[in-house]
C-alpha cells in the first residue's frame, strides 16, 4: 500500500502542521487526520466532505483514490509527463504527490514520506526569469525525446512543472517578488503537437 503524509500551511499563522495521511492501494483510497490536529481543532481544507474527525476515511475511489482537496495540490498533465519522462516508467498517484517539489503546489498543502514535516519544507525559493532559458530548454528535450542522464541532471528536470492544472508545458518563476506563471503557447497540426519558443505569462 503506497502512502503519503499531507501537511497544511496554516492561513493564518504561516505554520507547517501534519494534516493528516493519504493511503492508496490499486485504485482505492484512504485519508485519515493526524491524531494531533484533530485535537487542536484547526482549519481544514474541505469540512463539507471530509469534516475533522479520528475516524478514517475509506473506500475513496475519485481521482484514482486521492480526495479532491488533495488531487487539487498533485502536478498537472505537463508535470505527469515531466515525472514520468523523468523516471521513466509509469508512477502512481501517490508517487506523482511525493517526487513534485513542494514550494510550487497550488493552495496550501504538502506532502512527504514522515509524519512530521521537515524544517523549511516548501521554502525552496522558487527560480528568477533566468530560469526561463532552462524551462524552454527541458521543454524541447521532452518533446523531441532528448533525454538522456546528462540532460535530466543539468536541466533540473524535476523543478520544470507546476500544478496549476493542464498539459501544456509551464513554469512558475518570480521576478522581484512577483510570481509569474510562462505558459508554452501550443501549435497544431494534424499529426503532433509543436511547442514554438513563444510564451505566455501572466503574474500574480
Amino acid at each position: 500500500m503506497a502512502r503519503a503524509y499531507i501537511y497544511v500551511e496554516d492561513p493564518e499563522t504561516g505554520e507547517v502542521f501534519t494534516l493528516g495521511r493519504l493511503s492508496i492501494e490499486g485504485e482505492r483510497g484512504e485519508f485519515v487526520y493526524d491524531p494531533d490536529y484533530v485535537a487542536s481543532r484547526k482549519w481544514i481544507p474541505d469540512p463539507i466532505r471530509y469534516p475533522l474527525r479520528p475516524q478514517p476515511f475509506t473506500g475513496i475511489t475519485t481521482n484514482r483514490g486521492v480526495p479532491g482537496f488533495i488531487n487539487d495540490a498533485m502536478p498537472d498533465g505537463w508535470g505527469e509527463r515531466v515525472l514520468r519522462d523523468l523516471h521513466r516508467k509509469d508512477l502512481g498517484p501517490v508517487d506523482y504527490l511525493l517526487r513534485s517539489p513542494n514550494n510550487d503546489r497550488a493552495g496550501n498543502l504538502m506532502a512527504g514520506a514522515t509524519r512530521h514535516p521537515s524544517p523549511g519544507i516548501g521554502q525552496e525559493a522558487l527560480p528568477t526569469l533566468k530560469g526561463l532559458a532552462a524551462f524552454i530548454d527541458a521543454t524541447e528535450a521532452i518533446f523531441d525525446n532528448q533525454l538522456d542522464e546528462e540532460a535530466i541532471r543539468t536541466l533540473q528536470l524535476r523543478k520544470q512543472r507546476s500544478s496549476l492544472g493542464g498539459a501544456r508545458p509551464k513554469r512558475t518563476l518570480q521576478d522581484g517578488g512577483v510570481l509569474v506563471l510562462a505558459i508554452m503557447q501550443a501549435c497544431w497540426t494534424a499529426l503532433s503537437w509543436s511547442w514554438p519558443l513563444r510564451l505566455s505569462v501572466s503574474t500574480a
